[in-house]
């Protein structure tokens, strides 16, 4: 552990456990989390420019150990909602030079920090176009927090701060013609309420990828604010023939779930939102 993993590890510590204190070491941890990003080469958002979770695998810890068992050198795997680039950095390190990952990102100001991240990477490319069931082009509403960006202007945790024109395209019509008989392994899908959109345009993918895996946010508010009853997600998740486990992000552990009401009632126990592996 290098000293900035263990100056922002002592500052995550103090953050919960010692209040009092958070003032004393807050400077410190901010130096560490600059000089950090520099030495990872990781541009962290504008409107978080100290969140060192994206540095220390800290964010969406449980989803990112179950990705680390997901994934293996070779393998294929899509991030549809990048942002900024941590899964799509986490997807290229472990499938190595031999694996290929495909990274989703509409917004351009987000996707030019998602290509400063993973430039390093030869593994990846990169698409600015949000991913839903056609092409075309669609609203895009920007959101104070970057992560919270939405086709929804309902979806970004408050008043939009703007919009603009995206392209939007399907999985389908980029992946299909680009992997040929190759079958991609994961799809990971953060969309902010897109996601019945996303499994429409990507029918074919999952109709011959045998062994494919998902990642799926599920956020009911999202799914509700756009119009939608939130258990349509999980049903049309099970009718593409997977069966749906929760991910606990402490643990890291998964519980399979058998309905909408399953994973609402973890919801009432804390949590905006829970990422669902899928598997069959």
């Amino acid at each position: 552990m290098t000293v900035h993993e263990q100056t922002i590890k002592l500052y995550e510590t103090i953050r919960r456990s010692a209040r009092p204190l958070h003032p004393i070491v807050r400077g410190a941890a901010r130096i560490s989390v600059r000089a950090y990003a520099k030495i990872r080469r990781f541009q962290l958002p504008s409107e978080q420019p100290y969140n060192y979770r994206f540095l220390t695998n800290m964010y969406e810890p449980g989803t990112t150990k179950v990705v680390g068992k997901l994934l293996r050198p070779g393998m294929i795997a899509v991030d549809v909602g990048a942002h900024i680039g941590y899964y799509t950095r986490l997807f290229a390190k472990l499938v190595g030079k031999h694996g290929k990952v495909y990274a989703f990102e509409p917004n351009p100001e987000t996707f030019a920090i998602l290509e400063h991240n993973t430039k390093a990477f030869p593994n990846v490319d990169r698409f600015n176009a949000a991913v839903l069931d056609k092409e075309e082009f669609a609203v895009f509403y920007q959101s104070a927090n970057s992560g919270a960006n939405s086709l929804w202007s309902t979806n970004t945790r408050g008043q939009p701060t703007g919009s603009i024109l995206v392209r939007t395209t399907t999985l389908d019509k980029v992946l299909v013609p680009l992997l040929g008989n190759v079958q991609p392994h994961l799809v990971k899908v953060d969309v902010e309420g897109a996601e019945l959109e996303v499994f429409e345009g990507m029918r074919g993918l999952i109709s011959r990828a045998a062994d494919l895996a998902l990642i799926v946010e599920y956020n009911s508010s999202c799914l509700v604010a756009r119009g939608l009853e939130s258990h349509l997600l999980i049903e049309t998740i099970q009718s593409l023939g997977f069966t749906i486990s929760a991910i606990d992000e402490i643990t890291g552990e998964t519980k399979v779930v058998g309905a909408a009401g399953d994973i609402n009632s973890l919801l009432e126990q804390g949590p905006k939102y829970i990422n669902l592996l899928c598997t069959r």
